[in-house]
């Protein structure tokens, strides 16, 4: 009685709850199960005869809020992962003060609209805004997922969690916190995640009638074994009616069906994949048949994100050169250049970097010109037609080509690519073998997805 009336008192709410609403869900026939149950086993506990189900009644409890309690955990395992990735965008933001000439470090709460916030190459933009001051180039793979830098001046919008790659910024605020693109965005995968999935709404909707059929078997069951077992009487027929009741208790829908999306969805959010809610996930299960198209997105899901280098044309000597001047850069490009094998000794002098085009600068006693074709050709560099050749090859196999000059003249180029990522061929063999059909899905290059696809040796689809 104790079970039923302390730890059992969450489904009598809930159903007492779903009559005053005139919206029974499954906390309803689980009520009336535990009540006829409860009820008949304490009349026979008094009249000293007969079944009680006490025992019954107490495990069926334990293991329904066992089963809420562990539902409620993978919940919050979902939340704290979202929550997680809303920890990228910082937590102390660095404000210009009204006469522009130093800033205040504050807690992004404390930040106003309107407010210039200052970041500095490297750094993570901690509000929404618009450029107010300053050029640079930003790593917007948080909310776009691709990797490659996009170049921002004064009067471009800027969103918390880019990176900042290369020059100081001003920025306006426009929102912080909650506000940001960034944290709406999780906001509406967190609301989605709790969200019930098509089968536990239908089963909810089907609570009313379900109680109405159940109570009408056991009256009929009650009535049946009346007439079947004279002798028994009442008590007979009141046992089998009840036992009736408990049995159909809808235990699966009620525990596991929430259960499984719950867990589900909480492993999958600490793994990094965000689930929209168990609607998407009961679509997936539905749809075996025919899967119909698996859309992926290139940069950061079917490869790494990160540059890396894929060709050198120049002689081992030269590059040593070209990776310490570009160890000078915070350019993601640079960066992977510069990781890609041993300095010169040694250190670069007179450097100078043009922002997202290039550096120049001199290495070993040996002038450098490093950058894009156009870069190359704005400093008067001479650009020999093989060189060039290459250069548009690379471009048209979906590698970023960077030019190397020395003492005025081209000697040859690196190229980079985004590597794609160890189990994406087997993912995507997996899925045709099942009859899905795959596609990419794209802002990158156009040349560059099309490698991407070509990589893969599959028949895709590009936008």
């Amino acid at each position: 009685v104790l079970t039923l009336a302390w730890p059992g008192r969450v489904f009598f709410r809930g159903a007492l709850g779903a009559i005053r609403a005139r919206a029974p869900h499954l906390d309803l026939p689980i009520a009336l199960a535990l009540f006829v149950g409860g009820a008949w086993g304490v009349a026979n506990t008094i009249r000293g005869t007969g079944e009680i189900y006490f025992d019954s009644l107490a495990a069926l409890v334990f293991l329904l809020l066992v089963g809420r309690f562990i539902q409620s955990q993978q919940q919050r395992r979902a939340a704290d992962a979202l929550d997680l990735l809303l920890t990228l965008t910082p937590s102390l933001v660095r404000v210009v003060r009204p006469d522009n000439a130093a800033t205040d470090t504050k807690p992004v709460e404390a930040v106003q609209l309107d407010d210039l916030a200052e970041i500095l190459p490297g750094e993570t933009i901690p509000v929404d805004g618009v450029v107010d001051e300053g050029e640079s180039e930003l790593d917007q793979s948080i909310l776009t997922g691709e990797s490659a830098p996009v170049p921002v001046r004064a009067g471009a919008s800027v969103f918390a969690g880019a990176v900042n790659l290369s020059g100081v910024l001003r920025v306006r605020t426009t929102a912080v916190g909650e506000s940001t693109r960034a944290a709406r965005l999780m906001q509406l995968v967190a609301d989605a995640a709790e969200q019930k999935a098509p089968i536990v709404q239908t089963a909810d909707r089907l609570a009313g009638w379900f109680v109405a059929i159940v109570a009408t078997l056991a009256v009929a069951t009650g009535i049946a074994w009346s007439l079947l077992d004279p002798a028994g009487g009442v008590q007979t027929a009141i046992e089998h009616a009840t036992a009736l009741l408990i049995v159909t208790c809808p235990c699966a829908l009620g525990l596991a069906t929430p259960l499984v999306l719950s867990a589900t969805i909480g492993r999958l959010a600490r793994a990094g994949v965000l689930v929209k809610g168990g609607v998407q996930l009961e679509r997936l299960a539905t749809n075996r048949r025919a899967p119909g198209l698996a859309v992926f997105d290139k940069t950061g899901t079917l490869t790494t994100g990160a540059m890396s280098v894929a060709q050198w044309t120049v002689d081992e000597d030269t590059a040593r050169l070209v990776r310490a001047l570009e160890a000078r850069s915070t350019h993601p490009i640079a960066r992977a250049i510069a990781a890609s094998g041993a300095h010169a000794d040694s250190p670069p002098t007179g450097v100078v970097n043009t922002q997202g085009s290039g550096l120049v600068g001199t290495v070993g006693g040996v002038r450098l010109a490093v950058g894009s074709d156009q870069h190359l050709r704005s400093l008067g560099v001479d650009i020999p037609d093989s060189i060039a050749d290459w250069a548009r090859a690379a471009a048209e196999t979906g590698e970023t080509p960077i030019l190397i000059a020395t003492e005025g003249i081209a000697r040859g180029g690196v190229s980079l690519t985004d590597t794609p990522r160890d189990d994406a061929h087997a993912l995507i063999d997996t899925l045709t073998k099942n009859g899905w059909s795959v596609a990419l899905l794209s802002g990158d290059d156009p040349r560059v997805v099309r490698r991407g696809g070509r990589a893969r040796q599959r028949r895709l689809e590009y936008e």
